[in-house]
């Protein structure tokens, strides 16, 4: 091999040097990603709640569907922004109707009920919050990011 072919070689495995740090972290978020996918049982979504740090109840609260609307208002892209911790948008499910389901959680401390909703779309996560069930108290993102 000569020198040109010797350079080429080591720029090769320079830039595939340069990639390596980034591969865990893709693979990462691609595992985050499909833990959110295939919740069609009870069990699967009390641990992805769990994945959260959250301690539900058993069995959800409520099961219902909901119509994500097709123009969002203020109160709706506020709700969409706490998604974003969570790399989620309602944005691509405008108009679709969708099931909620409503846990209470044991483990957070609040002056009233804490619930935690999971929006799924065909057993996907697509969003969801972690709230109090007092109408003046808070709501955050599942992953207690503020």
């Amino acid at each position: 091999m000569g020198p040109i072919g010797l350079c080429a070689c080591f720029a090769v495995l320079i830039a595939l040097g340069a990639l390596l740090p980034f591969a865990p972290k893709a693979a990462k978020q691609t595992l985050s990603k499909s833990a959110y996918t295939g919740l069609d049982t009870n069990e699967k979504r009390i641990k992805l709640l769990e994945s959260f740090g959250l301690e539900p109840e058993n069995a959800p609260k409520e099961v219902v569907q909901v119509t994500i609307p097709r123009k969002f208002d203020p109160v709706y892209e506020a709700y969409n922004d706490l998604q974003k911790p969570l790399g989620l948008d309602l944005k691509a499910y405008r108009g679709k109707t969708v099931l909620r389901y409503t846990y209470v959680v044991k483990n957070v401390e609040s002056e009233s009920t804490v619930l935690a909703n999971l929006l799924l779309c065909d057993d996907a996560l697509i969003g969801g919050d972690l709230s109090s069930a007092d109408p003046s108290g808070f709501a955050r993102p599942l992953s207690g990011e503020a």
